[in-house]
């Protein structure tokens, strides 16, 4: 299970990053939220499902920040707050590649991690597409959840309906 918008990299020369996914200082950054995923096998199958968990906390969160930001609560001001992770040899001010799960961009950049691909995006796909090729005498077939909008982010990644599908399967 991966997040189609993990594509961050702020330590490579001339990688372009997405404004709204790899700067949460940015305001398209802010009104992002993942709303929906599909499950695809590398070989052809496609589906689609709404991701209501992400619905659900975009209702709580609204109406909590706002009775927060009334009060001047710690957390409100944490909010607010401008994030700056390092480093971030090449990706400026404000580019976070483990956001929000850390203020450290951690994502490896030796030659070695960039053959693998440019961002744990590219990485988890070309993974799986190795599996796939591994395997191919053998009657398993890999497959990727791969969970629209979701970055690194670790809460969105437990609560989505994805990962609770695939964590709890019911029998």
């Amino acid at each position: 299970m991966i997040g189609d918008a993990d594509v961050c990299n702020c330590n490579i020369e001339g990688y372009t990053n997405e404004e709204k996914h790899c700067y949460p200082n940015s305001r398209k950054y802010a009104l992002s939220t993942p709303t929906a995923s599909y499950t695809s096998s590398l070989t052809t199958s496609h589906t689609t499902e709404e991701d209501d968990n992400s619905k659900e906390e975009e209702g709580s969160s609204s109406s909590s920040s706002s009775s927060s930001s009334s009060s001047g609560s710690r957390s409100q001001q944490q909010l607010d707050a401008p994030v700056s992770c390092e480093p971030s040899a090449f990706g400026g001010e404000g580019c976070c590649d483990t956001y929000p799960d850390s203020h450290t961009n951690l994502l490896s950049h030796t030659c070695g991690s960039n053959m693998q691909g440019s961002n744990r995006f590219q990485r988890g796909l070309l993974y799986m597409q190795y599996l796939s090729i591994l395997w191919q005498n053998y009657s398993y077939t890999p497959s990727v959840e791969i969970v629209h909008g979701m970055g690194h982010n670790r809460d969105v990644f437990y609560r989505s309906k994805t990962f609770q599908r695939l964590a709890y399967i019911d029998e």
